[in-house]
């Protein structure tokens, strides 16, 4: 899909639209996240990662990181409950 992206008229950033919808049987989401990669003309390579959606009311910190939504496993019994999280996020970014 990258080298789709170089065919974008100059200045121009691309937009996605993300859908992430959990396993029927698994746990609920915690964020979705886009990862950038990009080289510079020396070969030089660099990546940033965004998080674009997210459950719950959070806000991300004055750092730019978001919270964690918490952890519902039960190592001693490997369950875990679905309290938290969302079981499916979407976002146009």
């Amino acid at each position: 899909m990258g080298g789709d992206l170089s065919a974008a008229p100059a200045g121009k950033t691309p937009t996605f639209l993300v859908r992430a919808l959990r396993d029927v049987d698994g746990a609920n989401l915690d964020r979705v996240q886009i990862v950038k990669g990009w080289m510079e003309a020396s070969g030089k390579t660099h990546e940033k990662t965004y998080d674009v959606a997210w459950s719950g009311s959070r806000k991300p910190g004055q750092n730019g990181k978001l919270p964690s939504v918490g952890n519902t496993v039960d190592v001693k019994n490997a369950s875990y409950t679905n309290a938290i999280g969302a079981p499916f996020l979407t976002v146009y970014w």
